[in-house]
């Protein structure tokens, strides 16, 4: 007898589907200044068939903290242009594995076409790390 009362039998293990032909999105997390334009880039990639977001944060250590929990990793960092490259690629070195990083250029968001630009930036960045 097991704890409660109940027989100690293993469970058996679901079977894991396997979809071929498919290429998964790559998984992504992204950090940002503004929490409302975050907001917006989250809710316009909604949906798309590139990269999967699976967390958005505007805050350097945040997206630390969120890119060594992930399990399983995240592919791609993508980093919002008002923070410093070095801090960014600081933060891919120690997370380690085979992280890449996208890093948004400068005065996109805010001058160069909003958080359109942005999300066609990062789609076209995804597709070329695909390549």
């Amino acid at each position: 007898m097991g704890l409660f009362g109940k027989s100690a039998k293993p469970t058996p293990e679901k079977p894991q589907r396997r979809v071929t032909g498919v290429t998964p999105r790559p998984r992504a997390v992204l950090l940002g200044q503004h929490p409302s334009k975050v907001a917006a880039v989250v809710k316009l990639l909604e949906g798309n068939d590139t990269i999967q977001l699976v967390a958005a944060v505007s805050d350097m250590m945040d997206a630390q903290v969120v890119l060594k929990a992930q399990v399983p990793p995240v592919d791609i960092f993508v980093c919002g242009a008002y923070f410093e490259l070095e801090a960014a690629q600081d933060i891919v070195a120690s997370v380690g594995g085979d992280l890449k990083l996208i890093k948004v250029p400068d005065g996109l968001m805010m001058e160069g076409g909003g958080p359109l630009a942005v999300i066609a930036y990062i789609v076209g960045e995804v597709k070329k790390l695909q390549c």
